[in-house]
């Protein structure tokens, strides 16, 4: 059985936002702080009646807290982010999260289980094995 992962964002929200930095009050201009995002899992090896992959998604949301995470050293202007550098901040918070990533791949893969168990079919008028 090979499961494929993938992560896209959904959607976010940003907003300009006040902070202290180094003792000085800092408005951060489209502050990312809140990110809502699905993680897909595909099972290559299992086939629904349609002949497509099964396919099992958990849905999350990930907020950043401007006090604790910005660094105008290191800050990127929300026209130059990219999915990839968003994705990245909410895989540092999940691994910093203990047991959540455990968590959502263990979701998947329920989900992804009960589609295996229950590969049901739907059988129309014609196809019944009696005789109509």
């Amino acid at each position: 059985m090979a499961v494929t992962y993938s992560w896209r964002l959904k959607s976010l929200r940003k907003a300009d936002k006040q902070t202290m930095y180094s003792g000085s009050q800092e408005t951060v201009n489209d502050y990312v702080f809140q990110t809502y995002w699905y993680k897909t899992g595909i099972d290559d090896s299992f086939q629904n009646q349609d002949g497509d992959n099964i396919s099992a998604t958990f849905e999350g949301a990930t907020p950043f807290t401007i006090s604790e995470t910005y660094n105008p050293d290191a800050y990127t202007s929300y026209n130059d982010l990219t999915q990839n550098e968003i994705l990245d901040w909410v895989f540092a918070e999940i691994s910093g999260s203990e047991g959540y990533a455990e968590h959502i791949d263990e979701r998947i893969e329920s989900m992804l289980e009960e589609q295996r168990q229950w590969n049901e079919v739907r059988i129309e008028s014609g196809s019944f094995p009696w005789e109509e």
